[in-house]
Parts: structure tokens; sequence; C-alpha cells
């Protein structure tokens, strides 16, 4: 059962581009009008604390230190400490369509031009000429091995040992090269989203062997795959252009308006604390 919260959200932030609960259970959500956060049921919102003008927030992520990374569409990342906002500058690109944080606590953010990877101190930029398949990254994990996987806009996908990358085409396996998303499981398979619906698009897996391709002849509803989150049961939610999907591994269970959605452009998914 879907329960809208509409309502509760001020009528200019209810375009949600993404979401994130933090530690203490606070939900930030970013918007094309500015970010807010949900605390003990009371919502406040952050734009006029930054800069004069509204902006679209298009993600948002939270670190082990607890910090909260706000990303203003082509304005670049600030930093937030619980006190203070600060930005991050020399990035490769202020256009960041990715963040993530590995095991050693260094930030890579994928952007329009490049990788940048933060660690706290310095920011070591990699572009196509070091190896990598696409300058323009939409979706980052690191993987059970210590392994970073970059999904390309339109060109492939990469994976990067801290020195080389190994890159992935259509002639390595891959049904199609234009992705939005990643997702590793609990298993160590690596899950694609792509971001079109040429012929080839879909949901990708990954097990460390070869591709497999579902597409929408097995049941999704769309090959514009937004977003990818795994559950605890090892079930995949799947944000699309055409509402949620959940796949079991077998089969595919959608959700649209018609089930409750307030929209069926579903940009984003997160847990809560109960998974």
């Amino acid at each position: 059962k879907f329960t809208s919260i509409k309502d509760e959200i001020d009528p200019m932030y209810r375009q949600i581009r993404t979401m994130v609960i933090d530690r203490d259970q606070n939900v930030w959500i970013g918007s094309t009008f500015g970010f807010a956060k949900l605390s003990n049921g009371t919502f406040s919102y952050y734009p006029n604390s930054i800069k004069s003008n509204m902006f679209r927030v298009p993600i948002l992520y939270e670190d082990s230190q607890n910090n909260i990374w706000i990303v203003i569409k082509d304005e670049g990342v600030l930093k937030y400490d619980g006190s203070n906002f600060i930005s991050i500058n020399s990035l490769k690109s202020k256009t960041i369509q990715s963040i993530v944080e590995d095991v050693s606590g260094n930030i890579w953010l994928g952007t329009n031009g490049g990788i940048s990877k933060y660690s706290g101190d310095a920011i070591v930029n990699f572009v196509q000429d070091n190896g990598m398949i696409d300058n323009s990254i939409r979706s980052i994990v690191e993987d059970d091995e210590g392994y970073l996987w970059f999904a390309g806009n339109t060109d492939g996908l990469s994976r990067f040992d801290g020195v080389h990358f190994l890159n992935f085409g259509k002639s390595q396996g891959l049904s199609t090269s234009m992705f939005w998303s990643l997702e590793k499981d609990d298993e160590g398979n690596l899950w694609l989203g792509s971001n079109s619906n040429e012929l080839g698009s879909g949901l990708l897996k990954f097990d460390g062997r070869s591709f497999t391709t579902f597409s929408e002849d097995q049941g999704l509803p769309s090959g514009v795959i937004y977003f990818i989150r795994h559950d605890q049961n090892g079930s995949l939610y799947i944000a699309t252009s055409i509402g949620i999907s959940i796949f079991d591994g077998k089969s595919f269970t959608n959700f649209s308006d018609k089930n409750g959605l307030v929209n069926n452009k579903v940009y984003c998914i997160t847990k809560d604390k109960n998974g």
C-alpha cells in the first residue's frame, strides 16, 4: 500500500528528484526548487539559507561521517556537516550526476566531464584519456573486491582497480551502452539500468562472468530505469519512467498511479531502518 504525504510538503517542493534517510532517521528530499529535511514530523526548507534563488537538487547522499552531500544542478556540490555548508571546488565538472563513498572514505563524483575523487584534502580527476570508457558518468558502485564500477551515459561500463580501467561495451556482452543506474546486491551481482527504450535496453545483470538482460518482454514496465535498490530479501526495487517494479529474481511486479503512486515517473527509492 502506498501512503501519500504530498499534502504535508510545501507545494514548491513536491517535484522530488532524490531522497535520503540519515542515521538519525531524518528524511532529506531534493526537489526542483531546493531541498528540505523532515524531522519529527516537521519539514525544514533550505533554499534561502544557501542562496537567494531557488535551485534544483538532483542528488542527496550521506557519507560515513554523517555529512550530507547536496548536488545543485550545474552548480557543483555542497557538503553539510550539521552546522555549515561547505562548497567543494576543483571538480572536473559542476554538472554532477552521481556520488559514492568507497571503503577508504574517499568520495567519488561522476560528472558529465569525467570522474573526481575527493579525499578530504585533495581532488584527483579522471577522463577518457586516462582509460575510462565514457566522460559522462551516471552511477557509481564499489563491489566486494574493492573495484569501482562507473556506468556511462552513452558508451558503456568501466571497472577501476585504483590504477587501470577495464571497459565493457557491446563487444563485451552489453545489450546496450547507455545507462542511468547501478546497484550491487548482497550476492555480489551487479545490476545496471538503461536510460532509453532502444533495442537491448532494460535491466542488466552481471554475475562476474556474463551479462543477462531483462526487458519489457519479461515484464519490466520501461527501459528507462532511474534508480535500483535491493532489499534484505534480495528483491530489486526499480524506479522507472512508468512506475515502480519489484523483481524477485524470477518475475516483475509493477506498480503505477493506478496502484496509488502519486506519479508514474519515479526517480529515487530509499530504505528506512526497517529495510
